[in-house]
Formats: structure tokens, C-alpha cells, sequence
């Protein structure tokens, strides 16, 4: 593996002798760092690259991938946006020059970014019509109020409608946030680590972009909250959590362990034990646990009928409880790390996932952390640590509920 931070732009190779390779840009920006007018640049940006440079038409920049066959994808989040392209190693040179050239030349035609609103417009309300997926957004939206980190991926109709009416809203937050600090070229394919290096030098080496970096401002404080929406579903969907652990404190290791250990997709993680095979309660029931640069977001979702909604909770908050107040045994412990370090390896398995992996700990951590190292932080962590940040995240001040309600009924 090969891993610069000298240059303007910051790479990773990993060598990989596979008739496949994978190709991406990270970059360290997301919805967090829109202004008040940019809301949805973001993601909008995201569409926009892949719709033409200053020498390529959008259709010629489909035809180039589709033409080999090459796999091309894209997201967004709050705090970072990534394009990724699998394709057969021989067309390393074709893929270098054109993500390159969609990185630093994007065209920002008027009627590409015309089209790419529409289908936003279209996806928002898919969006709104998938009460599991914009609970999500709206629980965020709550929990850091009047802050950005909050705010739907997407954006919304006023906000898109605007960038049609002043498209250089777009090109001001690429100029500000696509910059050679925020940005990462990864990969893993079969090609060494010389080659690699000729071409990230030929196609990124001289970047064009600007020198900035994030001015990230960490959100205040709010009051605990529990808000009860009707809407016209068939069933209840909850979320109970609360702020959590940036990805720069230490309790993180911990706390993604219990996290795993509460509501991993395993069948006899706890909360699944609890809710679906011991009482029946639910089809589907998770824990999620999302690290950002300067706090974090724990919560657990389900789905339920109506009437089981309060019984529910109260188990939820009983789970909860139980963690802060009882430590773990070295038996359940120790499953609990290998369940986790499981995860992890199989994860790891895949080289477009793992090669992600290790762009995202450059991008936020300035280095490369291996899977051993890893490895070696979960089994170090005690039955103590774990109590411990239960007793910090679980504190019922902490804990905040949304939950829609079928309109049909009474709750």
C-alpha cells in the first residue's frame, strides 16, 4: 500500500492482483457545510459531476464508463461526498483522466442542472412517501435544531428552486468545499505502486483547485423532546437515541461495541432477541451509531402496530437501562468483540469497501489505521468502558422519541 500527504491532493493505493479495480474520490464535504442558501448543494454537485466537463458532454462522460463496462456510483452525507468507479484493471489510464476531468472541469450547464433539480425534485417526494427513510431525517432535524448538520441530504423545493434561479450558488460552494485539503483519490486494483503513482501525478498532481479547509462549527445543546406526528401509514414508526461520540473521542471504540451488540442485524443481538423473538413485537427493529468531526447520533428504530407502540418503548428504555446499570459478564463481552471484529473482516472482504474505509480514517484521522490496529482497540476495551458509556449516551436527559402515528386511530 502506498499513502501520500505531501502531495496538493492526499491518495492511497493498495495493490491487488484482480481483474478488478476500484477508483474514488472522498471528499471532506456534505450538507453540514451548506450555508442558509446552499441547502442541498451538496448532493446536487454529486448529480452535476457526472453530467459533463468543458471537453465532454454528459453523454460522452456515460458513454466512457458504459462502453467497458465500468460500475460508477455516488453519495452524499452530512459530512462527506464520494464518486467511485469498479472496471476491469486495464482501463486505469481512461478512468484517472476522466474522474480527473470531472473533478476539476465540471461543466455546470444550465440545462444539466435544470434536469438533475427534476429529478431531485422527484426523489424528495419518494422521499416523503417512505416514512422509515424521512424519519431518520426529521429525528436529526430535531435533534440539532437551527443547525445544519441537521438538515435533509436532499434539500428541498424552495431551496433547489433557487439554485435555478442563481446558478452560481452552485458553483460558489464547489469552489469553497471541493478544495485540495478536503479532497482524497483512492484505490485498489492491479496495477503497482509506480504506475499508480505516474498517473495520480499525470491526472491530480496538479490540481487546479483552491486551498481551503472546513470551518466546521460544533452544534449547541437542546432540550430533550418527544413529538408525536400522525400521518397516513399503517404502522408506527419510533426512534428513541440521542447525541453520541465524535469520531475524535476514545469512548467511540466502546461504543460501537455496545452499539453492535444492542441492534446489529445478528439474530440474537438484543434488542432483536427482545422485541422480535421473545415477544413478537416487531418485524424490524436496528441501532445505528454515526460518528461525525464534533459529536454523533445514536438512536433505535422500529416499526410496530399502534397498539404495541408504548410497551415498545418502555422494553426499549428497559434494554437501555440495563446497560447502564449491569456490567457486561467476560462471556457476553467476549462474543460481543468477536461478533464485532467478525463484522469488521467480513466488511474488509470486499477491497471496494475496505479501500473506503481507509480513504475515510485519511481523510478524518490524517492516517491509516490497519485492521490489527483495529482489532486490537476492541479487545482492549473492559466491561467498565462499557458501562460507562452507556451511563453517558443512555442518560435519559439524552434520550429524546419521534414517532409516527397512524391517523386512522387513536395513539
Amino acid at each position: 500500500m502506498i499513502v501520500s500527504t505531501e502531495s496538493n491532493i492526499r491518495y492511497l493505493h493498495i495493490p491487488l492482483n484482480s481483474p478488478i479495480s476500484h477508483l474514488g474520490i472522498l471528499v471532506n464535504a456534505g450538507t453540514r457545510d451548506e450555508l442558509e442558501n446552499e441547502f442541498g448543494a451538496a448532493h446536487l454537485i454529486e448529480h452535476l459531476l457526472f453530467k459533463g466537463t468543458k471537453s465532454k458532454s454528459a453523454r460522452v462522460v456515460s458513454r466512457k464508463f458504459d462502453n467497458i463496462g465500468a460500475d460508477i456510483n455516488a453519495y452524499t452525507t452530512k459530512e462527506e461526498t464520494c464518486y467511485h468507479v469498479s472496471f476491469l484493471s486495464e482501463y486505469y489510464p481512461r478512468m484517472m483522466e476522466l474522474l480527473s476531468d470531472m473533478l476539476f472541469n465540471p461543466s455546470f450547464i444550465k440545462k444539466e442542472v435544470e434536469n438533475e433539480i427534476n429529478v431531485i425534485k422527484e426523489e424528495i417526494a419518494s422521499y416523503y412517501d417512505s416514512p422509515s427513510e424521512l424519519i431518520f431525517d426529521e429525528f436529526e432535524d430535531a435533534l440539532f435544531e437551527n443547525h445544519s448538520i441537521g438538515h435533509n441530504i436532499l434539500g428541498n423545493v424552495d431551496s433547489l428552486n433557487e439554485f435555478n434561479k442563481n446558478q452560481s450558488k452552485i458553483f460558489d460552494f464547489y469552489s469553497k468545499n471541493y478544495s485540495n485539503e478536503n479532497i482524497i483519490i483512492w484505490s485498489s486494483g492491479n496495477i503497482s505502486d509506480k504506475k499508480f503513482n505516474s498517473l495520480f501525478m499525470k491526472y491530480f498532481g496538479n490540481s487546479t483547485l483552491q486551498n481551503n479547509s472546513n470551518n466546521r462549527i460544533a452544534p449547541q445543546q437542546i432540550k430533550k423532546f418527544n413529538i408525536n406526528t400522525k400521518r397516513h401509514d399503517t404502522q408506527c414508526h419510533s426512534i428513541i437515541g440521542g447525541r453520541a461520540f465524535s469520531y475524535h473521542e476514545k469512548q467511540r471504540t466502546a461504543f460501537t461495541l455496545l452499539n453492535n451488540y444492542l441492534g446489529s442485524q445478528a439474530m440474537t443481538a438484543r434488542l432483536n432477541y427482545v422485541l422480535r423473538e421473545k415477544y413478537g413485537l416487531v418485524y424490524h427493529v436496528e441501532s445505528s451509531y454515526i460518528p461525525y468531526q464534533d459529536t454523533g447520533t445514536f438512536n433505535v428504530f422500529f416499526e410496530c402496530d399502534k397498539n404495541n407502540h408504548s410497551k415498545i418503548s418502555k422494553l426499549v428504555f428497559d434494554e437501555l437501562k440495563k446497560c447502564k446499570e449491569n456490567k457486561f459478564s467476560n462471556s457476553v463481552l467476549n462474543i460481543a468483540k468477536q461478533q464485532l471484529k467478525g463484522n469488521i473482516a467480513v466488511l474488509s472482504d470486499s477491497k471496494l469497501s475496505e479501500t473506503l474505509a481507509l480513504a475515510k480514517s485519511l481523510a478524518s484521522y490524517n492516517k491509516i489505521e490497519s485492521i490489527e490496529e483495529t482489532f486490537a482497540k476492541i479487545d482492549a476495551i473492559t466491561a467498565e468502558e462499557i458501562q460507562e458509556v452507556a451511563n453517558i449516551i443512555f442518560d435519559n436527559n439524552n434520550l429524546s422519541q419521534l414517532t409516527y402515528f397512524p391517523s386512522n386511530g387513536d395513539q
